[in-house]
C-alpha cells in the first residue's frame, strides 16, 4: 500500500464504501470489511483524504441499505457471506440495517472523507464508452463478459463517471468491481483514468 501513502486523495467505489460500513458486532463480509477498514486507517494515518463524486453516494442511498443487506443475506449459505451460521431473522436484519446506516453517515461526515459535486464532460464519457466498445483484446474481452455474465462490455454511467473523475482529479481508484478494475491498465494507458487498484490485490499487512 506504500504506493498510496503519498497521494493527497484516493477514490473509493460504491462497493468499498459498503464494505467499510458493513460492520456489526462480529459479523462482516468475509475479509473485505476488515481489509477495507485497515486500508482506510492506513490512508487516514498518512493524511490521504478519501474522495468520491456525489453520484456514488447517491447510488448507495437510492438502492438503500435494506436492499443491500438483502443482497448479502439472501444466500443459501449465509455463513459464507457474513459469517452467520443460519439465515438472519428480521430483527437481526433491522439491527444490521440501523448499524450500517450509522456507519455510513459517520463515514461521509468524517473530516477524512469528502463528497464532491462532479459532472463529467461529455467527451470523457464518450471516450470511455468508445474504449469499452472497441476493446481489441478479444480473449480478454470474452473473459470479462463471462465474469460479468452479460453481452455488453460498457459499464454503468456511474462507473464511467468514477473513471472520468479519477482522471479529472488525478487520483487512484480502489475498487472491487470488474467493470472498473478488469481493464485498469488499458484505461490508464489510454489516459482515461488515473491508476486503478483492485482491493483484493492490495497487500495491507506487509506494506
Amino acid at each position: 500500500m506504500k504506493r498510496l501513502e503519498n497521494e493527497p486523495f484516493t477514490i473509493f467505489d460504491a462497493q468499498i464504501i459498503v464494505y467499510y460500513c458493513f460492520l456489526f458486532k462480529n459479523h462482516r463480509i468475509l475479509e473485505l470489511t476488515s481489509k477495507t477498514r485497515k486500508l482506510t486507517t492506513f490512508l487516514i494515518n498518512n493524511n490521504v483524504k478519501i474522495v468520491v463524486p456525489e453520484s456514488i453516494i447517491r447510488e448507495i442511498q437510492m438502492k438503500g441499505f435494506g436492499e443491500i443487506i438483502s443482497d448479502y443475506t439472501s444466500s443459501k449459505s449465509p455463513i459464507h457471506i457474513i459469517g452467520l451460521t443460519r439465515s438472519p431473522t428480521l430483527g437481526f436484519k433491522y439491527r444490521l440495517k440501523t448499524k450500517i446506516e450509522e456507519n455510513f453517515n459517520n463515514m461521509i461526515n468524517s473530516n477524512w472523507f469528502e463528497v464532491k459535486q462532479y459532472v463529467p464532460p461529455k467527451i470523457s464519457i464518450d471516450n470511455i464508452t468508445d474504449f469499452f466498445k472497441n476493446i481489441k483484446n478479444k480473449s480478454k474481452l470474452n473473459e470479462f463478459l463471462n465474469k460479468k455474465d452479460r453481452y455488453d462490455p460498457v459499464p454503468s454511467r456511474t462507473d464511467m463517471e468514477l473513471i472520468a473523475f479519477s482522471k479529472e482529479i488525478s487520483s487512484p481508484i480502489i475498487s472491487n468491481d470488474y467493470d472498473i478494475t478488469f481493464f485498469a491498465d488499458e484505461l490508464f494507458e489510454e489516459n482515461l483514468s488515473d491508476e486503478i487498484y483492485p482491493l483484493k490485490e492490495l497487500n495491507i499487512y506487509n506494506n
